[in-house]
């Protein structure tokens, strides 16, 4: 039978190790990369006036473009690629940790009619034996009363 206790642990533990895992995947991807300086990507600077002139038509309020941030010529790219044989493994644990706690479920619940059934037996064997009793008294009686019939017809003989 499978120890119950440990299988949280485990999970817990597997979880941890993904976490982890998928952290340390995650720092390892990130890779700079250089970005040229072209017109669509990056925004206007803040220290040329004239560029504020031209985007004021743009922006209602001057202050919005101080809240947009300037591209550098390098920038942190994150490449964020999902680690699927780990997250089946975590499906397969959780799907196997449902059955082990069905087959519990299970195993408990035929225990319980187990022991039902074990006292129903109980039951009836003493109520047989019981009645087997009853039913010895009943033919010592019978027989104590033949006897006594037959001692009455010869006692009856006796007199005619």
């Amino acid at each position: 039978m499978t120890e119950t206790p440990s299988l949280p642990l485990k999970r817990e533990l597997l979880n941890e190790w993904l976490a982890d895992t998928q952290d340390h995947v995650f720092h390892t991807k990130k890779r700079k990369t250089h970005t040229p300086s072209s017109p669509s990507l990056s925004l206007p600077s803040l220290s040329s006036p004239s560029s504020v002139a031209s985007n004021e038509d743009d922006f209602s309020d001057d202050r919005s473009l101080l809240s947009l941030p300037t591209l550098t010529t390098t920038t942190t790219m994150t490449t964020h690629q999902p680690i699927h044989k780990k997250t089946r493994k975590v499906v397969r644990l959780d799907n196997l940790e449902r059955k082990v706690d069905r087959l519990l479920n299970d195993n408990h619940q035929l225990k319980q009619c187990a022991h039902v059934l074990e006292w129903q037996h109980h039951v009836a064997l003493s109520e047989t034996e019981a009645k087997e009793a009853k039913i010895a008294a009943l033919e010592k009686q019978l027989a104590a009363a033949r006897e006594l019939l037959l001692l009455n017809h010869e006692n009856d003989d006796s007199l005619v």
